[in-house]
């Protein structure tokens, strides 16, 4: 038992002498031949010294892990990204808010963020200069509307009964008292221009008949006159009658007939005079009528035109209260402080409607715009809040500009990007924070992917095709 045993044992220690003889073999050898190379030339040492284990490996290693770091920068992608400031907006068109006429801001009834109703009242402006120029046209219209009323009566043709409107007699008897003081006035004016129109024709008629009864008279006498010298005539030609005597007659006659002449001129003139003095009192009544007539229309047209203005005015005096044309929130307040003036279609704030979905709105420089498709995926970070501590908002690039826009602040050029995000809030802590309209975000565009190797040999690239040249 104890033979048999052993003999494994044996063989064993045996294998392991072996080995020892051969190990302690190549070490003597190998320490020969350091030995011997190192009273050796310097190149023929190099050939003749094997190399030393440990820097066999660390060449193998570094080599290996070389060619790791290459097949890793050519199997791994990263993502390309093309950054643009952005602003959020509605999807629709943001209602903007001024007033037609402007004016001193009396009252600001909204504060930057608020939520309005349809029909809530956002400015009030000071109405004292409006209020002011309504009573003075107020003031106009009645007095034109008093005096159109005395003109009708004194236009019409019966010499019609003067009648105010009932509304115009309770608000202002003051006008209608001193119009129909004025109507008397003209009337009592009118009669005395008729009176003396129609004395001066009974005058022109009592001369023109004092005339004639002259003339019949005048030609009485000359007919006797004319009888006497016929029998005169007969008398002296037999020389019964004094020829001088004969004489003295004829001459009588001829008078007579030049004052008979004379009374038929006159009793003309009578004539004429007596129908100037008939067209005079026609005259009087045409010429009162047509300056009425005259001033009536212009007194109609001057109240129409002031009832218009009235009314405009009024109109503007009613309209001194800005208010929200839709429900929406509150943007832009512009107006800072009441007593501010503004002007004429002036924006006084803009306004977000409800229900209106918020888009990004991008700004792209043009070395990024032509990555830039439809489609792509955007993250949103909104820079009211830290991304980190709230996240992102994933969005979709949704429609491209095909021009490029000037930015009004810069003056660069730039193509407008429109991107839908999933939702419009942030959350933190369980808690929802709402992401409104005119924020301003940082958007980045996911353009593509590309290996960590193609960064390197595209700039390999890039250098080799523009070295040596010149410009």
């Amino acid at each position: 038992m104890t033979v048999a045993a052993s003999r494994p044992s044996l063989r064993l220690a045996a294998g392991r002498m072996d080995i020892c003889r051969a190990w302690l073999a190549r070490a003597m050898s190998r320490a020969r031949r350091t030995r011997y190379a190192d009273f050796l030339p310097e190149a023929q040492t190099l050939a003749e010294r094997e190399p030393a284990p440990m820097a066999r490996a660390v060449i193998y290693a570094v080599a290996g892990a070389f060619a790791a770091l290459l097949l890793w920068a050519g199997l791994s992608e990263v993502e390309q990204v093309a950054s643009a400031p952005a602003v959020v907006r509605p999807a629709g068109k943001v209602k903007t808010v001024n007033h037609p006429d402007g004016g001193r801001v009396a009252r600001i009834h909204v504060v930057e963020g608020e939520r309005v109703a349809a029909g809530d009242v956002l400015f009030t402006l000071d109405t004292g200069a409006v209020r002011e120029e309504v009573v003075k046209l107020a003031n106009e219209f009645a007095a034109l509307s008093a005096e159109v009323a005395r003109l009708t009566a004194e236009a019409a043709e019966d010499g019609g009964a003067l009648r105010f409107d009932a509304a115009l007699a309770a608000s202002r008897p003051d006008l209608v008292a001193n119009e129909r003081s004025l109507f008397e006035s003209r009337r009592a004016t009118l009669a005395s221009r008729r009176a003396a129109a129609d004395q001066l024709i009974e005058q022109r008629s009592r001369e023109g008949a004092a005339l004639a009864a002259r003339r019949t008279q005048l030609d009485s006498s000359l007919v006797i006159l004319a009888e006497q010298e016929a029998a005169i005539s007969q008398l002296a030609g037999k020389g019964y009658f004094p020829k001088l005597r004969h004489l003295s007659v004829k001459r009588q006659i001829s008078e007579l007939e030049g004052q008979i002449a004379e009374a038929a001129h006159s009793a003309r003139a009578a004539a004429a005079a007596l129908a100037e003095a008939r067209d005079r009192r026609r005259s009087v009544d045409a010429e009162w009528r047509s300056a009425v007539l005259d001033r009536l229309g212009a007194a109609r047209r001057e109240a129409a035109q002031a009832k218009g203005r009235l009314a405009q005015e009024q109109g503007r005096l009613d309209g001194r209260t800005v208010a929200a044309p839709v429900a929406g929130r509150v943007q832009n307040l512009a107006v800072a402080a009441a007593g501010q003036s503004v002007s004429a279609n002036e924006t006084l704030l803009h306004l977000v409607p409800d229900g209106e979905r918020l888009v990004v709105e991008a700004r792209v420089a043009n070395e990024d715009i032509g990555y830039i498709r439809a489609g792509q995926r955007a993250t949103v970070k909104v820079r009211t809040f830290d991304f980190i501590r709230y996240g992102t908002l994933d969005g979709v690039v949704d429609k491209v500009a095909a021009d490029a826009v000037e930015d009004q602040r810069s003056g660069a050029m730039a193509f407008p990007v429109t991107i839908r995000t999933e939702r419009d809030w942030l959350e933190e802590g369980g808690r929802r924070h709402p992401i409104a309209a005119g924020m301003q975000v940082e958007v980045d565009l996911h353009i593509g992917e590309r290996s960590l190797l193609s960064y390197l040999t595209d700039r390999m690239t890039r250098t080799a095709e523009t070295a040596f040249r010149e410009r």
